[in-house]
């Protein structure tokens, strides 16, 4: 968020507070929740943390759970925040891309 900030022409954060605020927390969202479930359930099947069957099931529904609001939220919406690309777009879309990338390459065999 700090190296966006630099560029004062930059609209990538809005200007205005409301939208502002509601960047940040699209972004925390995708930090505090979308990435640590995601983790919880590739990096067992990877092989990168302990694999508990419950956990896994767990992260997975959680995932599924966080994809289902936000497909419900883009039924509405185009981006996140506004009628443009922001930051919180590219930092949901970057921690969601990742995840699934691992999860969809085990899926078909792909990985390990």
């Amino acid at each position: 968020m700090l190296v966006a900030k630099q560029d004062p022409n930059t609209t990538l954060l809005p200007k205005d507070i409301k939208p502002y605020v509601e960047v940040i927390q699209w972004c925390s969202l995708a930090n505090h929740e979308v990435l640590p479930h995601l983790a919880s359930w590739f990096r067992p099947v990877l092989g990168r943390d302990p694999y508990n069957k419950k956990s896994v099931d767990i992260a997975e529904l959680n995932i599924k759970r966080i994809m289902k609001f936000l497909d419900g939220y883009f039924l509405d919406h185009t981006y996140l925040v506004g009628e443009r690309l922001t930051l919180a777009d590219l930092v949901m879309t970057a921690h969601l891309d990742r995840g699934f990338e691992y999860v969809c390459s085990r899926a078909k065999g792909h990985l390990g």
